[in-house]
């Protein structure tokens, strides 16, 4: 009877992982929202499309506040897949494209925010960047064949 019960781990892995790209995907989104506000604001030929969009400093704001909690979602599920994997194969990291696609997708976004930080890359420079994590973020979920 246990036997046939699911690995209790699997869906909190499942849930963490699918939470953290679904908050990658509207950091995305607002991303997006910033850099299109900021070009209308630019060319000084705001259209419709730019009353309906926050203010940059919004967006900005909202925007690191996405990536910085879909990468502490994410790191949650990189941590509970180690425990799934522990009690499937033994060992916690046995270096499947699954799990270095995830290590992939978490170094990015975790350089994304170290120069945000650090470096203080605010604005267009710093969304451009988490846009390519977010680029990264699908890669690998199409890269990878999902197991349920």
């Amino acid at each position: 009877a246990k036997g046939n019960l699911p690995n209790p781990w699997a869906l909190i892995h499942f849930l963490f992982m699918s939470l953290s790209f679904a908050i990658f995907a509207v950091s995305f989104i607002v991303g997006i929202s910033f850099l299109l506000q900021r070009r209308a604001l630019k060319s000084r030929r705001p259209g419709w499309l730019s009353r309906w969009l926050p203010p940059l400093e919004v967006a900005d704001d909202v925007h690191a506040k996405a990536s910085t909690l879909g990468f502490m979602v994410l790191s949650a599920g990189m941590l509970s897949g180690a425990i799934l994997s522990k009690q499937i194969s033994g060992v916690f990291f046995s270096g499947d494209l699954r799990q270095m696609a995830a290590l992939l997708v978490w170094l990015v976004y975790a350089l994304f925010l170290n120069i945000r930080v650090r470096a203080g890359q605010r604005g267009r420079k710093g969304i451009m960047l988490s846009l390519l994590g977010f680029a990264v973020v699908i890669l690998a979920y199409l890269a990878i064949r999902h197991r349920v």
